[in-house]
């Protein structure tokens, strides 16, 4: 099942802290969005593997925006 994968503030994306491909852990730290001068973590919401990010690092995000896909186990 595909899971969308959102911010939950405006920012810029610092860093993407795994590849495409990847297999991630609930909870596991995916990406760092800076907001105010401050490092947001975003994570992973169920247990999968990292289909396609949506942005690139220094991409500039709204609260909201789906900025990847993740393919949950089942």
């Amino acid at each position: 099942m595909k899971k969308n994968i959102n911010t939950h503030v405006a920012g810029q994306v610092w860093r993407l802290e795994v590849a495409e491909g990847d297999h991630v852990s609930k909870d596991q730290i995916i990406c760092i969005i800076e907001c105010m001068k401050m490092e947001i973590p975003v994570f992973a919401p169920v247990v999968g593997e990292l289909t396609k990010w949506l942005v690139s690092s220094e991409d500039i995000v709204s609260e909201g925006q789906v900025i990847g896909i993740l393919t949950a186990e089942e």
